[in-house]
């Protein structure tokens, strides 16, 4: 038994250490084997050094168990219990101290949904960071993860925080050059000693798969171009078992992203590819943050599918994802969602008595609303013109709590109130009878010069039709 990896580790051990572990044995939060916390009791009898000869595991098995004949497999079975508590003990006591707890922590609170504690933590793990006397480079790895963690949560709203992206950027650069510098001393040693050049003078290097994914996607983003996405698209299909799950979002919210910001500025065809990309997500459980589908996403899939006729895959998904979202968001998010079916079935009073008494549970699902109810108002005025009076009133009522949220940000209002505006002055000209040919080509052409707009594709659709 001397030769054991459960001796080598105890062997390490100093007396407060063992008093712990003494500790740890005895509490069920490790162990509920009695028998863990006598075999711990045995071996410290010979602490610090465990090398007497009163450790063969014959030894060790009589202290035991003294009626028992020797048992190798349940000596060693037990050995393996306390090994597994002793390392417990060790990594719980290396996080202690450590800046790594907090992200830890953080880490823990997300899984648990808990995502406004979860900010919480961040930001003040980040905020014991920038007064910590020591600069080593562990600490600025640290804040980096941190950090990152923040930045590329679904909460976090990265428009309207772009200082974060660009600390990233600073603290990465910071870290990569210190790497690089680090290394360097070690290949200058390396270099000398074997009289050649070092490892890094090979004439290829394989390209790691994420690697290869960042500049695919920044390529895309860079350019703009359809092929480029294509391309992005293709190879993330092709690798994405080879990536890591933090990986295959990125690549996936990244294209997602992309095809929803060409949708949004009117480029015809991408609301397809969204859809396409939507159910290879939804297949490859790539969607879901720690087992729930956020109550945006669940809404933009359902609106995606309805929009583009698929209404059965529509209702379908409903059904079977309705059930993952998080229980608190679940009511609001599931019968919006079901409204903007009804909405793309044309079935818009129908999507209004579904709307009646709704209650958002955060900003941005209120504004949501808000605009699919006045879309619904909209609709039925361009089918029957008494609806006139009434959709002028939802957009007066609309832009007033636009004006007065100070919530939102200047761009983010302006681009519900640039919709509005146009919805106002083509419901104004139709009900006057100054709607014709020319005011519809106006009104196209205003909403194409308009970048910053929601529902673009939407509104020129309609105008066109009228």
């Amino acid at each position: 038994m001397q030769q054991s990896k459960l001796l080598d580790y105890l062997k390490t051990t100093t007396l407060a250490e063992r008093k712990r572990l003494w500790k740890a044995v005895r509490s069920p939060f490790f162990t509920t084997n009695p028998q863990v916390a006598a075999l711990y009791d045995v071996l410290a009898v010979y602490a610090p050094r465990f090398d007497s000869p009163n450790l063969s595991k014959q030894s060790v098995f009589a202290a035991l168990f003294p009626s028992h004949t020797y048992s190798d497999i349940k000596l060693r079975n037990l050995m393996t219990e306390l090994m597994a508590v002793v390392e417990q003990c060790f990594v719980a006591m290396e996080m202690e101290g450590s800046p790594t707890r907090h992200r830890m922590l953080a880490q823990s609170l997300n899984k648990r949904g808990l995502v406004g504690y979860f900010e919480k933590t961040t930001q003040a793990a980040l905020e014991e960071l920038d007064k910590s006397t020591i600069a080593d480079i562990d600490v600025l790895r640290e804040k980096l993860l941190l950090q990152q963690a923040q930045y590329y949560h679904p909460s976090f709203k990265k428009l309207e925080s772009p200082a974060q992206l660009f600390d990233i950027i600073s603290s990465l650069s910071i870290l990569h050059e210190a790497e690089q510098k680090r290394l360097a001393c070690d290949e200058v040693i390396v270099r000398k000693a074997l009289s050649k050049k070092a490892a890094n003078t090979k004439e290829t290097t394989d390209i790691q798969p994420f690697a290869k994914q960042y500049q695919l996607i920044y390529d895309l983003l860079e350019s703009g171009d359809a092929d480029k996405l294509e391309l992005a698209k293709d190879w993330l299909k092709q690798h994405f078992h080879l990536l890591g799950k933090d990986d295959r979002q990125f690549g996936l919210m990244h294209l997602l992203n992309f095809c929803i910001s060409q949708h949004n500025k009117g480029v015809a065809g991408y609301n397809h590819q969204i859809l396409e990309l939507y159910k290879f997500g939804l297949q490859k459980d790539a969607l879901l943050e720690n087992g729930w589908l956020t109550g945006t996403m669940f809404l933009n899939i359902t609106a995606t599918a309805a929009a583009l006729g698929e209404f059965g895959w529509a209702e379908g998904f409903i059904a079977e994802f309705e059930p993952k979202l998080a229980p608190a968001s679940r009511g609001a998010a599931g019968r919006l969602a079901k409204a903007h079916l009804f909405f793309f079935q044309r079935k818009f009073s129908t999507a209004l008595d579904a709307m009646q008494g709704f209650e958002a549970t955060n900003l941005d699902q209120d504004l949501i609303a808000r605009m699919l109810l006045l879309r619904c108002y909209f609709e039925l005025f361009l089918a029957d013109q008494s609806y006139a009076s009434l959709c002028l009133t939802n957009c007066t009522a609309n832009e007033k709590f636009l004006k007065r949220k100070r919530m939102l940000n200047e761009n983010k209002a302006g681009r519900f109130l640039s919709l509005i505006a146009l919805l106002k002055s083509v419901v104004r000209l139709k009900s006057q009878g100054k709607w014709n040919k020319e005011q519809q080509l106006k009104h196209k052409e205003m909403a194409a010069q308009t970048t910053n707009m929601i529902l673009k594709s939407w509104f020129t659709d309609r105008i066109e039709k009228i």
